[in-house]
């Protein structure tokens, strides 16, 4: 027995055969294989063997034994052991592989184990097993000669891992096949077609389906046939590119046609072809393997660029892994490449980029032909020609070999040769040479070495040095040329060093994958779960799915996502594709089934395969082309031209239909007050898409932006750049738009949407005489009222295309018709074109631009490069025409003009053109030789970005991706590969979409602002009005636990101006230790103190984290922790960030997104009503105020003029138009109407309620226009100031240092003129600018004491701030008075009287006193404050303005002396009533009023004496009642009808109500309904509520009814007249009149004889004062004339009831129905100061 270091056991002696064959081999040798391959232990490893007869080993082997056979109670006796211990492979190879035989026999059982230890893979073929002489017994081991590294470590029949156990003493019973025996268990193929794989079993022969897999070939074998892994001889192109022919011959060539790569050329071998198409990437200089071509059984088989899982077959783009012609032909994913292999042992490959391998078996030596050569293993007669010349040149046999019929515009003769068209440097080779770049493939020590013993690295260094240098130092040039070496080495069974590292040509694997190095060559798909498990193929570099996960066409799924395999073709789940020839079904793969249903293509259609989808394609198309300054080409050819808007609706498909719709619109938004962005926008399938036409061509689709080209809407659009200045937007159902900026867009549709379509493009009817169809579907008159139809957006004439665009008068008017007529001279630069398409109507069209523009030459050029761009899109050829008409093209840097260039131009990050070009060349701008496009920048390809998730990324950009922006991802421009970590958003941000960008942003803040009456808006965005007068807290810190900065802002509110309208006119804002109190009076000044003292603007405080400072009108107070508070125009807006979020409180709510509980009051419980919400939250001071008016806010019924004059905050066309999208315009507009409405439709409430809506938009930085000419609301500057709608003044002010805290935000308002800066209030020249201290600004010449006096400064010059140290005299204090810090006389007198901080402690004549702060508000009357109550009055005056009159509070009283003023908070009060505290009131009756009326008495000194000249002080005091109204209610109550009166301020209130009873003695109201019988009798009260009693009396004047609810109603029926009952309606009882507060009267129930059930009932009543007993009517017979009305006459009301409902016509009910009351006006107090001096009264009312 022979032990061989080749790994096998002989029995003949030894044997050194390292080349193994398969078993069965039916030869003559017995034989025992555990490892047969070619060993070499030279260097390292040991070879052992040793024969056992006793012992442990013994033991141990009966044991096992009887473990794997059970049934024979096995006993040994002898055990041979051979061990191969770390041996190495043939050359040396450096690997250690472990394995072993061991032999067991007890004398008549006899066994084979085979252990396996560590493999490393093998660089040969292995067999494992053992065989007999004529193979009467044998067994070969799963992937014995099938790949280079069967998995005996893994695999086991025993179940145990890495070992088999063979019985070895007699054959089992086996098969036979053509009388030849078949062991139990073989398998065999039958025939040479190698179909059907037959296999022995105890149940007989049993033979399936199963053609050979995975590049494997039908040959003959010892027993009939089977599929083996053959030699064979592969010939490579790869990088740009470089050929390695079948006999190793390199050559380089760069053209960039369609050739030959390899052909069948010898006879009696199955037949293939095999073409290579290439393509420029960025240079022109080389190019690229875009496409291999396989034609082979009649299949043409396409692997495409950029296409990794699919392959077009016949045409058709179809799912790998598949097969053809019943197996012969294999398509299917290997590492990062797909291949196609045959039966007959060819195999092609290509990694979709740029890298082709040919392998085809032996046979065909000296049998093929094209650019791989002839496979002769003779490489010098490699560049034969088809017509079997052998050539010189390598360009020249390349070119032979080109196919005829590529139409390809790019398809090129080669310029250069070899590897002289890189045109490398010697320095550039020297440093692309290094072990950094390609020397890394020779270097000894490097990742490569152990392959160097099988390829050389010198031609492979080579090429990756000549693509690195035409790449500039690209690193996947790199990548991809160290990669084809990797490949190749591996396909050898070489195990490479990690050469891969992360920032140097890491592999990034789609979603649900990882990279492998050692990854199976045949993953596991839907299709073949279990292709990994008999895997022919060698490990390789691969993404392999992540477990639970498997392969559907190219995607990583999970497993119970699979789709559908139907008729030998697979198709994901929801994939839907059209069938057959003629298109007749439609097929949608759901849930693993495909459901096919009929499909008929129209007679405007063709079924034809296009980008590899079968469909149905229309026949034929027509375009609509928008040109030069709004001139429009309808699809039926109709010419019109329109100005422009800022929205047009270019095309739609009207209504429902069976086409896919769409809707094309081209928009323009403003940027800024002077410039448009143009946008086009597309609508289909639910994706949204816009596209700005210009610099920078921002493209949103769905929202965000994305990078070009991009497919998406699931691949049915796609986006690209047809040049520099142009996109195509390209769609699977026909349409497509392409748009050349500034002034080109053509729209072209399938001719299938013929009368389907509307817009500006028409309705594609053929028919151009009812083009001009409208919206609505009216013909209209003219092409003016058809486009003004079409309009959508606002402000029209701005968006107009102005005529003054360009400079005019370069062309006269007589030259206009000479230089149009270019277009149609028989002999110009258009002649070819002029013939077929009819230039006159662009002639025309360009005669119309010239006169629009004056001559303008940029006219002309326009108008021609419309034409010449017509003419070529329909594949006209145009001459030069530019040098003739001096129009030259600009082009962006890096590019050049070309007079017919590519419309698919390369582009990043592919360096190439993404798709199959189709479009003809444009003139245009192109990318200089080298570059690329990215976006609609020229680069290098150094300068492209990342290709990630199905988007182009930038280099360098950083963006969030995943649900929930669960991770940060950056772009590495460098080796074209993004990055990403997890990460989320923090507590301050939402991961959303914000102006394009999906990502963390910051979270929305919450805003909350007051204007006007002032208008509420919550931070959680309720709308509400409160018209409190006091000071409130808007906003402040409540419930926090999260340590945040603590705040409150303050507002407090005024009544304007005598006005029902009230407004904010001071804000406190209480934040970071200080109080920032803001104000501003009716001349819109405004005043800042800070803790008291006035100061200048702007500020800084706390060290910069508060600032304060002024834009336009506004002043704002920012903090660094994001509280931002803005006020001006008597409006406040306050900001606060999202980590406030449910932790404010105030009127602006509690932030917590919810609005129902925003009327939260301190206790935490909702407030019942708005009033009560807003007392809440008052802060108490001196100032007098009222807590809101309750249910006797002031209405305004006809606000029709208002309306009319706030209606420019919502016009669609308006100035204010571009904001609605930003800000709803519709709160705002009802806030304007009611408050101008209130004001009696004063022009300035509308100037200030607009204002509010234009701060709201420019906060949102919405554009705003001109607003204020059109509504005469001009804004008066001072001197060297001037009115701007967006300026700021950051930036320009003295205080500079400052400046650099303020939002540069625009606002309008007054700014200084350019050479002038803002000091405080003035505009001033830099160099008289003040001085800085402290965050403060300090006027030249200002003086003013530091905190504790002890140093007054003052600032002399800009900066120039003078100190000196100083102090306050010892009778005086440092302190602040009237906003200013000086030194003031102390006064104990001063504690006593408690000022205000509205006033300030002083003397006067020797009295001490409080004064008004001198920012204070001084009226030309006292400011004071009147309520009326029934007979009681009350007055407050300010106790300040009375002292600085010469009175103090103490020195005034009413005509009774006894009755003084009180002082509380500031406010001198005085109160009189009926009851205890008459105080000398006199009551007096005039007629038309009773009026209660008092005076306020004082004098400055004493009046003892004949004269005096002290001054004296008489203020009227009076509450006024009406006695002549009329009212009109129809509210009615089912218990009672109220008349609710309210008079103004001074006059006094009281109710009417009227209450129908069923009984005399009125105890039974009416409820509900007043359901009476004919001639019931119904009782009635009317009374008075709210007087006093002891005084007045009610007395019911008339009392009539009417059959509809209407008093004035012609048709009426008396029953009071003239205070008595109607002498014609005998059933009418005067009960009770002029007696008491309440009047009663009776009559019976009646009904209108006109066809009504219904009743209503009016009285008009009057209010009598009782003193002269004037007030009851006597009604006996003959002495109820109506007399003469009394001067006791008080007040009457007119009120209604109603209806009656006569029950037996009717089943109404008596519904309250709510009318508004009608008012009469009445007469407002006088108030008057009687001040005598000599002999001279001065009196104001």
């Amino acid at each position: 027995m022979g032990v061989n270091n080749n790994g096998h056991l002989t029995f003949d002696g030894a044997w050194n055969s390292f080349s193994p064959y398969p078993f069965p081999a039916r030869g003559g040798k017995d034989i025992i294989a555990p490892f047969w391959t070619d060993i070499d232990n030279s260097r390292n490893g040991i070879i052992s063997y040793q024969q056992y007869t006793s012992g442990n080993v013994l033991t141990q082997a009966t044991q096992d034994i009887n473990q794997y056979f059970p049934d024979l109670n096995f006993s040994a006796s002898w055990v041979f052991v051979a061990t191969w211990d770390r041996v190495a492979y043939y050359a040396y190879s450096g690997t250690e592989t472990s394995f072993q035989v061991v032999l067991i026999s007890n004398g008549h059982l006899s066994f084979v184990l085979m252990n396996y230890g560590t493999i490393a893979p093998p660089q040969r073929y292995v067999q494992a097993g053992y065989d007999t002489t004529k193979s009467s017994h044998y067994f070969s081991i799963t992937g014995s000669l099938q790949n280079h590294s069967p998995s005996l470590t893994y695999s086991s029949n025993v179940n145990v891992t890495g070992r088999w156990v063979f019985r070895t003493d007699h054959g089992s019973q086996g098969c036979q096949f053509n009388g030849l025996a078949v062991e139990l268990g073989d398998s065999f193929w039958r025939d040479s077609t190698c179909q059907k794989r037959c296999t022995c079993t105890s149940s007989g022969l049993q033979c399936s389906l199963e053609p050979c897999t995975y590049s494997q070939a039908c040959r003959r074998d010892a027993f009939q046939y089977s599929c083996q892994n053959i030699q064979r001889q592969t010939c490579t192109i790869s990088g740009d590119p470089h050929y390695y022919t079948f006999d190793n011959r390199i050559f380089h060539f760069q053209g960039t046609c369609t050739y030959v790569l390899s052909e069948a050329c010898g006879n009696g071998l199955p037949y293939y072809r095999i073409e290579g198409k290439n393509e420029h990437r960025g240079s022109t200089h080389v190019s690229w393997t875009r496409m291999v071509r396989v034609v082979v059984y009649d299949e043409e088989i396409e692997l495409i660029k950029d296409h990794y899982y699919e392959a077009k077959v016949n045409g058709t783009l179809t799912a790998a892994p598949f097969s053809l012609r019943n197996g012969s032909i294999q398509v299917y994913q290997s590492g990062f490449t797909l291949a196609i292999s045959t039966d007959f042992g060819l195999v092609v490959t290509y990694d979709a980029h740029s890298w082709v391998t040919i392998s085809v078996p032996y046979e065909y030596q000296n049998a093929t032909c094209g650019l791989c050569g002839n496979f002769n293993l003779y490489p010098d007669d490699d560049f034969r020609s088809p017509s079997g010349e052998i050539l010189s040149s390598d360009v020249d046999f390349a070119n032979s070999w080109k196919v005829e019929g590529d139409t390809d515009l790019e398809c090129h003769n080669v310029r250069c040769t070899g590897l002289a068209c890189a045109g490398c440097s010697n320095d550039e080779m020297s440093v692309y040479g290094d072990t950094n770049h390609c020397g890394i493939l020779g270097d000894v020590f490097g990742p490569f070495a152990a392959c160097h013993s099988v390829f050389s690295t010198q031609t492979y260094t080579e090429s990756c040095m000549y693509d690195l240098c035409l790449g500039g130092g690209y690193q996947p040039f790199l990548c991809q040329a160290l990669n084809v070496y990797a490949a190749q080495c591996q396909q050898q069974g070489v195990q490479l060093g990690q050469w891969r590292q992360q920032g140097f040509c890491e592999i990034q694997c789609p979603m649900h994958s990882h990279f492998e190095p050692q990854g199976t060559s045949c993953p596991a798909t839907c299709t073949d779960p279990s292709a990994p498990m008999n895997c022919p193929l060698p490990n390789q570099e691969s993404c392999i799915c992540d477990a639970g996960y498997i392969l559907s066409a190219g995607t990583c799924v999970p497993e119970a996502d699979c789709g559908c395999t139907f008729e030998g073709f697979y198709y994901a789940e929801g994939q839907s594709v059209v069938l057959d020839e003629d298109c007749g079904r439609q097929c949608v793969c759901r849930n693993r089934t495909m459901i096919c249903h009929q499909h008929q293509c129209s007679s405007a259609e063709v079924c034809e395969v296009h980008h590899g989808v079968r469909g149905c394609r229309p026949t034929s198309y027509a375009s609509c082309s928008v040109e030069g300054l709004g001139f429009y080409h309808t699809f039926d050819g109709q010419t019109f031209r329109y100005p422009g808007a800022c929205g047009l609706t270019l095309a739609r498909v009207m209504g429902p239909s069976q086409l896919p719709s769409f809707l094309l619109t081209v928009e323009k938004v403003p940027r800024g007050l002077q410039g448009f962005a143009r946008f086009l926008k597309f609508e289909a399938g639910g994706t949204h898409v816009s596209i700005e036409m210009g610099e920078g061509s921002n493209v949103q689709v769905d929202g965000q932006m994305v990078g070009l080209p991009i497919n998406v809407g699931s691949s049915h659009i796609s986006i690209y750049h047809s040049g520099v200045m142009g996109f195509v937007l390209e769609t699977n159902f026909g349409v497509t738009i392409r748009a050349d900026w500034p002034h080109i867009v053509r729209i072209t549709v399938p001719t299938t949407y013929n009368g389907t379509l509307e817009g500006l493009c028409g309705n594609l009817n053929g028919n151009i005489y009812d083009e001009f169809i409208g919206q609505d579907g009216v013909l209209l008159d003219g092409p003016q009222t058809f486009a003004d139809s079409w309009r959508d957006g606002s402000l029209s004439a701005h968006c107009e295309d102005p005529a003054d665009l360009w400079e005019s008068g370069h062309y006269q008017n007589s030259q206009f018709g000479e230089q149009c007529s270019f277009m149609s001279m028989p002999a110009g630069p258009f002649a070819e074109c002029s013939r077929t398409l009819d230039p006159m109507q662009r002639v025309q069209d360009c005669i119309q631009m010239l006169e629009q523009t004056s001559g303008a030459r940029e006219a002309l050029c326009e108008a021609l490069r419309g034409y010449t761009l017509l003419c070529q899109q329909n594949g006209i050829a145009v001459g030069e025409w530019r040098n003739i008409t001096l129009c030259e093209p600009i082009c962006p840097p890096n590019a050049h003009y070309e007079l017919c260039g590519t419309s698919c131009p390369a582009s990043c990050p592919s360096l190439s053109f993404p798709y199959q070009c189709t479009l003809q060349c444009q003139d245009g701008c192109q990318c200089n030789d080298g570059l690329v496009l990215n976006g609609d920048h020229c680069v290098p390809p150094m300068g492209c970005g990342c290709h990630y998730a199905g988007r182009y990324r930038q280099p360098g950009e950083q963006f969030w991706h995943d649900e929930e922006c669960q991770s940060l991802c950056v772009c590495d421009g460098i080796t074209g590969n993004v990055h990403c970590t997890p990460s989320s958003c923090s507590e301050q941000e939402l991961c959303s979409v914000v102006e394009g960008e999906y990502g963390c942003h910051p979270s929305p803040h919450a805003s909350c602002s007051a204007s006007g009456d002032p208008h509420y808006i919550s931070f959680d965005g309720t709308y509400f009005d409160f018209q409190g007068t006091c000071r409130y807290v808007l906003a402040t810190v409540c419930n926090d636990t999260h340590g945040l900065s603590h705040f409150q802002v303050d507002a407090r509110n005024e009544a304007w101006q005598g006005l029902p309208v009230s407004i904010t006119v001071e804000v406190f804002v209480n934040v970071s230790g200080h109080l920032v109190h803001i104000s501003q009076d009716f001349n819109g000044y405004s005043s800042v103190q800070v803790d008291g003292e006035v100061r200048n603007l702007p500020i800084l405080l706390d060290s910069g984290r508060v600032s304060v400072y002024s834009t336009g009108s506004n002043t704002l107070v920012s903090t660094d922790f994001g509280l931002s508070v803005t006020y001006g125009f008597w409006a406040v807006n306050i900001i606060v960030p999202v980590v406030y979020r449910g932790i404010t409180c105030g009127l602006c709510g509690n932030f917590n997104g919810h609005t129902e509980d925003d009327f939260m009051t301190p206790s935490g419980s909702l407030a019942p009503s708005l009033d009560q919400f807003g007392a809440e939250w008052k802060v108490e001071d001196e100032m007098p105020c009222s807590d809101g008016c309750g249910d006797n806010c002031p209405l305004c019924q006809d606000q029709t003029i208002a309306h009319a004059m706030c209606e420019i905050i919502r016009d669609n066309q308006g100035p204010f138009s571009f904001c609605h999208a930003f800000v709803d315009p519709q709160a705002y507009f009802t806030d304007c109407s009611l408050d101008v409405c209130l004001s009696g439709n004063l022009h300035d409430v509308l100037c200030h309620s607009t204002q509010s809506y234009v701060r709201a938009c420019q906060s949102a930085n919405a554009v705003v226009f001109p607003w204020r000419e059109t509504t005469s609301c001009a804004m008066i500057c001072t001197d060297k100031s001037t009115y701007e709608l967006c300026g700021t003044d950051c930036g320009h002010t003295c205080a500079s240092s400052i400046d650099a805290s303020c939002e540069h935000t625009c606002s309008e308002g007054c700014f200084c003129n350019d050479g002038f800066v803002r000091s405080g209030e003035n505009c001033v020249p830099v160099e008289q600018c003040g001085c800085l201290y402290d965050g403060f600004y300090y006027d030249i010449g200002e003086q003013f004491w530091n905190s504790e006096c002890s140093q007054l400064c003052e600032c002399f010059a800009p900066n120039d701030l003078r100190c000196s140290s100083s102090s306050c005299p010892p009778n005086m204090e440092c302190t602040v008075r009237d906003g200013r810090r000086d030194c003031y006389v102390e006064n104990v007198l001063c504690s006593e009287l408690n000022c205000t901080e509205h006033e300030w402690c002083g003397e006067r004549n020797g009295v001490y006193d409080c004064f008004c702060n001198e920012d204070q508000h001084r009226p030309d009357s006292f400011d004071f404050s009147e309520t009326c109550e029934s007979s009681s009055g009350s007055l407050s005056l300010s106790r300040c303005q009375l002292f600085e009159a010469g009175f103090s509070a103490h020195v005034l009283h009413l005509n009774d002396p006894s009755c003084r003023g009180t002082v509380q908070n500031g406010r001198v009060q005085f109160h009189f009533d009926n009851n205890n505290q008459i105080c000398g009131t006199n009551l007096v009756a005039n007629g038309t009023h009773v009026i209660y009326e008092n005076f306020i008495l004082g004098t400055t000194g004493s009046t003892a004496g004949l004269i005096s000249r002290e001054k004296i002080l008489k203020l009227n005091f009076s509450c006024i009642y009406p006695q002549t109204q009329t009212l009109s209610m129809i509210d009615i109550n089912p218990l009672e009808t109220r008349v609710n009166k309210d008079l103004p301020a001074g006059e006094g209130r009281y109710q009417v109500r009227m209450v129908p009873y069923q009984d005399s003695e009125f105890s039974q109201p009416f409820t509900g309904r007043v359901d009476a019988e004919l001639d019931q009798q119904i009782f009635v009260e009317v009374g008075v509520d709210g007087v006093d009693s002891r005084q007045f009396v009610t007395v019911i004047d008339r009392c009539w009814a009417t059959p509809v609810n209407d008093p004035e109603n012609s048709l009426s029926w008396d029953l009071i007249t003239g205070e008595c009952p109607n002498p014609q309606d005998n059933t009418v009882e005067l009960l009770q009149n002029g007696v008491s507060t309440s009047s009663r009267f009776s009559f019976r129930m009646f009904i209108f004889t006109s066809n009504s059930t219904k009743v209503y009932l009016h009285c008009s009543v009057h209010l009598c004062l009782m003193s002269n007993n004037h007030c009851s009517t006597d009604c006996l017979s003959g002495h109820h004339q109506r007399r003469a009305r009394s001067v006791d006459f008080y007040d009457s009301s007119s009120i209604s009831m109603g209806p009656l409902v006569w029950s037996g016509g009717t089943s109404d009910t008596w519904s309250p129905e709510k009318r508004m009351a009608s008012g009469a006006s009445g007469l407002c107090g006088c108030l008057i100061i009687l001040l005598v001096s000599l002999l001279s009264v001065c009196t104001i009312c």
